[in-house]
């Protein structure tokens, strides 16, 4: 079985959008990569002539098993261990996991359903069209227009899981009102929340046979039938024990009702998209985080260029000062200035917050303060 994960591994590399993908992740951060089998063979490579000679190795795991290593290095040939070098590294082996997870479900099910042959190919299809795109607006859209031609439905939609407030938000749709998008739905007492929780997909073929927990209007009809109505099949869109969201499906085009076959193929669907979605979600959170590093980083020389390059000359006092930051910086300043007696006034001052904004403002400050000291001499 492990050799089975390590050709899967070594598949994916084959896949030039995969490869395209990655190297974007190493040009964000700045980093040389390397992937290599259990015989240290090189299965893909990011570098600049890089010889990783020093490096960090994290092991390629998948159920258990250990298919290859992951190496990472600063390109400039620096060893030590980063917050950006760890972040990395979890974000490649996860979507490996998840790549490797897609393609050994899809080739499973495609052993099992062979005889399908146009839905196999459909689900090639989706994941092939997702496998490039990392933007969530465009893989719902795209979710959607595949889940409409496959199942061939009226209306269908995607909602996810917004865990801070515990609710499922409606983030695209087909056939829907115009006053139902963005809707925001309740976790408790819904037929999305219900398979929320439980993770398995339903098909509900009557109103008669809803789960308990989902409550019925005082007409006996389902409360929530302004955007989805009975019969209908409902998907988890779920990454291991990570809710993401619900996929939400119903009025049949020829007015049959659902198959156990269709929820099938739906949560196969969902399965896809899951992987996707998780993977747009992790890249934007890398991205985020290194726009923070990069202010940081903007901020950090603003301030050391506002700060006294040499202490003034006073008798009788040996003067020093020096700004030690911690993670953050931006606000911290401190200034000399000689008044007309002859004296030193030392300033120390420390602006609110740790960005560009924090050091902007600390300039503002030093330059009004050192006007104020031009015209008064002294404060």
């Amino acid at each position: 079985m492990a050799l089975e994960y390590e050709n899967i591994l070594k598949d994916l590399f084959e896949k030039d959008e995969f490869v395209r993908f990655l190297d974007s992740i190493c040009k964000t951060t700045r980093l040389a990569a390397k992937i290599v089998d259990t015989k240290a063979s090189s299965v893909w490579e990011y570098s600049r002539r890089h010889t990783f000679e020093k490096k960090h190795v994290f092991p390629v795991c998948y159920e258990e098993k250990t298919i290859g290593e992951l190496w990472l290095s600063h390109e400039a040939g620096k060893i030590r261990k980063t917050r950006i070098v760890d972040q990395t590294a979890q974000v490649i082996l996860s979507i490996l996991e998840m790549e490797i997870y897609r393609e050994y479900e899809l080739n499973s099910l495609s052993e099992e359903i062979l005889e399908k042959y146009e839905e196999v190919n459909l689900l090639y299809d989706i994941s092939e069209s997702l496998g490039a795109i990392f933007e969530l607006g465009l893989i719902y859209e795209i979710l959607l227009d595949e889940i409409v031609r496959a199942l061939n439905v009226e209306k269908a939609s995607i909602l996810s899981y917004d865990k801070g407030n515990k609710r499922l938000v409606l983030e695209a749709s087909r056939g829907l009102p115009e006053e139902v998008v963005k809707i925001v739905v309740p976790v408790q007492n819904t037929i999305s929340g219900y398979v929320l929780q439980r993770g398995e997909p339903l098909l509900v073929d009557d109103v008669k046979n809803l789960p308990n927990d989902v409550q019925l209007n005082e007409n006996g009809q389902y409360s929530g039938s302004q955007f989805i109505s009975v019969p209908m099949i409902c998907s988890p869109v779920k990454v291991k024990n990570e809710k993401i969201g619900i996929i939400n499906v119903t009025d049949k085009k020829n007015g049959r009702p659902f198959s156990t076959n269709d929820l099938k193929l739906l949560n196969t669907i969902s399965s896809i998209a899951a992987i996707s979605i998780y993977n747009a979600r992790l890249i934007e959170e890398l991205k985020g985080t290194d726009r923070v590093k990069h202010e940081l980083e903007i901020a950090e020389t603003i301030q050391k260029s506002l700060l006294p390059s040499r202490p003034p000359v006073a008798t009788g006092l040996d003067i020093y000062g020096a700004c030690k930051t911690a993670k953050n910086v931006g606000g911290d300043y401190f200034d000399y200035f000689k008044n007309e007696e002859g004296l030193v006034d030392i300033i120390i001052a420390d602006v609110s917050g740790h960005s560009i904004g924090s050091a902007l403002m600390m300039a503002i400050f030093r330059s009004v303060l050192r006007s104020v000291f031009q015209q008064k001499n002294s404060v």
